[in-house]
């Protein structure tokens, strides 16, 4: 079977992802044993444990700029935003790829993906617009 260049391309795409997630995984795996045995070690020794660091801003609060001394209003309209943003990224990833597909000549995978993408780009932004649009009313 003779796979085209976009199928390679594709496929290389999809694993280079695979592996990022797992390395992630991995990594933040370690840092957590890391934290184990260290505590274990002082236990160990009879001395007294650290107090627990009070938990900072999950990753979604930091990509948005979400404070915890923010009102829970505010930070529903940054977390819409941040969707919207997300929306954004995905229309142009979806026409990036459109793009790409196009120039390997593979232009059934270039409407597909590319028009997913760009399709649930789109049905991001206007949720969150429509959203934003109702918070402001009930607001009213």
């Amino acid at each position: 079977m003779h796979m085209e260049p976009g199928h390679w391309i594709v496929i290389t795409l999809i694993v280079a992802w695979g592996v990022a997630m797992v390395a992630g995984a991995w990594q933040a795996n370690q840092k957590d044993m890391m934290k184990h045995r260290e505590r274990l070690a002082l236990i160990e020794k009879g001395l007294p444990l650290p107090p627990e660091p009070e938990p900072g801003p999950n990753a979604l609060q930091t990509l948005i700029g979400a404070r915890r001394d923010e009102d829970p209003e505010e930070r529903e309209r940054k977390g819409l935003e941040a969707v919207r943003f997300l929306g954004i990224m995905t229309m142009g990833v979806g026409v990036g790829v459109f793009f790409l597909l196009v120039v390997l000549d593979q232009w059934t995978g270039a409407v597909g993906i590319g028009g997913l993408m760009l399709i649930v780009g789109a049905s991001l932004i206007l949720t969150t617009m429509r959203a934003l649009r109702v918070r402001r009313h009930r607001d009213v």
